[in-house]
């Protein structure tokens, strides 16, 4: 069994809407005939706006940017119409899906990578409003190929589970809202298993660096912005794995989970030599960070000089992680007494 976290089809539809709120690009991946086009198709109606259905086989690389003319003497560029270039559209609300994305040939892959991260090609931007989808097969089919690490990072991976429970009554609720007979629904509950044969293996595609740290940073604020529209507990693991991997995702919702229950920190500041410091590794992480951000304006002195007091009863790695941090917001930090008997004493 691959290492992803695999959402069903009803999962599938909350994570699009929250990447299209933290404008992420997302890839869905599964296998074909499992509604990664009906979907995408379906959340862009429901939103009255437009969708651009490309297929990036069907176009060579130089197709992209357009086609070059002469004008005034020197080379110049039709864009396609077939693109949401915000000189064509202006700022109109639509999105951009890019279809059986892995089966277009690496060269065509890399000359999407500047659409997919920086929404533009050469010097023309897409529409402020277009949000990209793509969507691909992967290794549940023939004939595809790897994402490179370039265009792997660009986007948050969504695996559809094909096999569970929670995936037929998703798609059973679809195909009530979807004029599917009776029929077919009584015979797709009845003999699920020849629908999906098994559990699907899936390539991981995620990789943790600075880009895809900050796309999933972005995901979860738009998680608790969303919060009160729809549920997105269950689907925080699987859009934070999507980004930067299932391991690296799960220590980062761990901190994340203590930064949102810290103990006060006007109360660390306001007694650091005697504040509680927490049991947990990743809570001193995330109470360190937050008391970083205190040091800001007039003060910063005066809050830098008790971070430090409270610093130097932290584990020395931790301690030397949130050093390097206070010297560069409070310079002057440097000439702290209890600053300087620290470094001395543990040759920092």
């Amino acid at each position: 069994m691959s290492n992803v976290v695999t959402v069903n089809l009803e999962q599938l539809e909350r994570c699009i809407r929250v990447a299209w709120a933290a404008n992420v690009p997302a890839a869905e991946w599964g296998r074909p005939g499992y509604a990664k086009s009906s979907i995408a198709a379906q959340l862009t109606q429901g939103l009255r706006w437009k969708m651009y259905d490309i297929r990036l086989t069907l176009y060579e690389p130089c197709d992209l940017a357009g086609v070059y003319y002469p004008k005034d003497g020197v080379c110049s560029i039709l864009p396609p119409d077939w693109l949401p270039f915000e000189e064509i559209v202006g700022d109109l609300a639509c999105v951009l899906f890019l279809d059986e994305f892995d089966r277009a040939e690496p060269q065509m892959q890399n000359t999407a990578l500047q659409l997919i991260q920086d929404r533009r090609v050469h010097d023309r931007p897409l529409s402020p409003s277009c949000r990209l989808i793509l969507a691909g097969n992967g290794t549940t089919d023939a004939l595809t190929f790897a994402l490179s690490e370039a265009a792997a990072t660009r986007m948050c991976h969504l695996y559809i589970d094909h096999a569970s429970d929670k995936t037929r009554q998703s798609w059973q609720r679809w195909a009530g809202r979807n004029d599917v007979s009776s029929a077919m629904r009584a015979f797709a509950e009845y003999r699920w298993s020849e629908f999906h044969n098994g559990e699907t293996e899936y390539r991981d595609n995620a990789r943790l660096n600075l880009r895809t740290a900050v796309m999933a940073d972005r995901l979860m604020a738009a998680c608790d912005e969303m919060g009160g529209a729809f549920k997105t507990d269950d689907i925080e693991l699987p859009l934070v794995s999507g980004c930067i991997g299932r391991g690296p995702a799960t220590q980062y919702l761990a901190i994340r989970r203590a930064h949102a229950t810290l103990q006060d920190i006007d109360a660390v500041l306001a007694s650091p030599e005697t504040a509680k410091v927490p049991g947990e590794i990743s809570e001193v992480y995330a109470l360190t960070c937050a008391l970083l951000d205190r040091v800001r304006g007039d003060n910063a002195r005066d809050v830098a000089e008790r971070i430090v007091r409270f610093a130097v009863r932290l584990p020395a790695e931790i301690a030397a992680s949130g050093f390097r941090q206070l010297t560069e917001k409070c310079p002057s930090i440097v000439t702290d007494a209890n600053y300087l008997a620290w470094c001395q004493q543990n040759a920092f």
